[in-house]
């Protein structure tokens, strides 16, 4: 971001360094939106994107396109670049009349739910998920500030030792500045995209907005900043494994085969790249843990139930407060057949895991292409709170044993767990289509 605005389009050869560069370029490059491609509004986005495709002749020069929230670019069959506009979401929607005209996507949450679809769909490939605006810095617009910083504030000639301080101190603490990640929208849309990338271990995020070159590893969450290409400032490596560097440079990430992944950092003085920094940050399908062997199932059925019976005897207080609601269906103990994933419908393989606000599910193929679902019909109370209550915080296994999980699992049992299983014929007496949901015992297994 931040490489070209539409009153540099004035002539071909007026303010186009970052194009000119491109064109050298041997490889495929893409443009992402930043603050400064933004100042004329939506219709400059589109003039640009015009005119990107048109100098460099692809229409995917500028993503997304059709100035929406995101657009998905695959790479190659282990890697998938998901292109995010932070300033689209930044904007003041008010101001902007014809906003989202041409995209499917009319709500800031409606984006985060098709991004984090789109983030699960590619759950086994690396997803790099490139913005302008990182989610995490060691920079000016992280609220770090040098002592440069504070004797010129304003990036001027002007010294203002103890006024600087002020500004620079208000700046980190209010989110005054809508560009840092204090204010705001911003910070809705970081803390909202740091939860994302925790749910993964797949994802790194790449970005610019700051003028240095930064790698931070918090709480899961990779994040890579590469703005070191202009107008210079310092930044601070604050985490372990962290850097920072406040010079000239780019950053390389290098996917293997087997989604192992290097990021390195050169600098670029005088003509001469020099490598500054290196670390694996993806270990790869090769270096995973070894799974357990469970074993072949050695029964055909089993008896069990959704719950186990301690969780449905409440006390009669208690029931007269909430109702008895289906408990005792929950507790209550079926013969249900056991099966192997192997040699279930001729063998069947895991694809992908997912599941809505309450359950998880996993899908699976057969050797002939057909998927199916596997669902739990024991809904999932970490999901539930991640997905739907704590959207902007990571807090998955955090309610694990304790109050607050035991009364989401009553409150489930206000519904009952077998409804599926007679919706089908209910479904082919008026003529619906159906699924045809089938019970089973799913033992751990490889």
């Amino acid at each position: 971001g931040n490489n070209i605005q539409k009153k540099q389009l004035k002539s071909e050869n007026d303010g186009q360094p970052a194009v000119q560069l491109v064109q050298q370029f041997k490889g495929e490059s893409v443009f992402i939106n930043g603050e400064a491609e933004w100042n004329k509004g939506y219709e400059g986005i589109k003039d640009i994107s015009k005119f990107l495709s048109t100098t460099l002749t692809d229409k995917k020069a500028l993503l997304p396109r059709k100035v929406c929230g995101f657009e998905r670019l695959k790479i190659n069959e282990e890697t998938v670049l998901i292109v995010v506009d932070s300033q689209w979401y930044l904007e003041n929607w008010d101001l902007q009349p014809n906003m989202n005209e041409d995209c499917d996507i009319k709500t800031r949450e409606d984006f985060f739910e098709e991004l984090r679809g789109e983030i699960n769909k590619n759950q086994n490939k690396i997803v790099v998920l490139a913005l302008h605006h990182p989610v995490y810095s060691g920079g000016n617009h992280g609220g770090y500030f040098s002592l440069r910083d504070h004797v010129y504030p304003f990036d001027r000639k002007l010294p203002l030792p103890v006024l600087g301080s002020l500004i620079n101190y208000t700046r980190a603490v209010s989110g005054i500045n809508t560009q840092d990640l204090q204010s705001k929208q911003y910070n809705v849309l970081n803390k909202r995209l740091q939860t994302m990338a925790q749910m993964y271990d797949n994802v790194v995020l790449v970005s610019g907005h700051e003028r240095n070159m930064q790698y931070i590893e918090k709480k899961g969450v990779k994040q890579v900043i590469s703005g070191a290409l202009g107008n210079l400032s310092p930044a601070r490596a604050i985490e372990p494994g962290s850097f920072s560097a406040g010079q000239l440079g780019y950053a390389t990430l290098e996917i293997a085969a087997d989604k192992s992944a290097y990021l390195t950092f050169y600098s670029f003085v005088e003509g001469k790249h020099q490598q500054l920094w290196q670390k694996q940050i993806f270990k790869g399908d090769s270096a995973t843990a070894e799974v357990k062997n469970y074993g072949v199932p050695t029964v055909d059925t089993i008896q069990a139930s959704v719950y186990p019976i301690a969780w449905t005897k409440k006390s009669g207080f208690y029931r007269f407060l909430w109702g008895d609601h289906y408990r005792s269906t929950y507790g209550q103990s079926i013969l249900a057949p056991v099966v192997n994933l192997d040699t279930l419908k001729g063998g069947l393989t895991p694809l992908i895991s997912g599941g809505g606000h309450q359950s998880l599910s996993l899908r699976l193929a057969d050797k002939n292409g057909t998927q199916y679902v596997m669902r739990g019909v024991r809904k999932s109370v970490s999901r539930f709170l991640q997905t739907a209550v704590f959207t902007d915080q990571y807090v998955m296994e955090s309610f694990d044993n304790t109050w607050a999980e035991g009364f989401i699992y009553d409150f489930y049992t206000t519904a009952h767990p077998y409804t599926p299983f007679i919706i089908g014929d209910l479904s082919k007496k008026v003529g619906i289509y159906h699924t045809n949901p089938e019970l089973y015992y799913i033992p751990k297994q490889q």
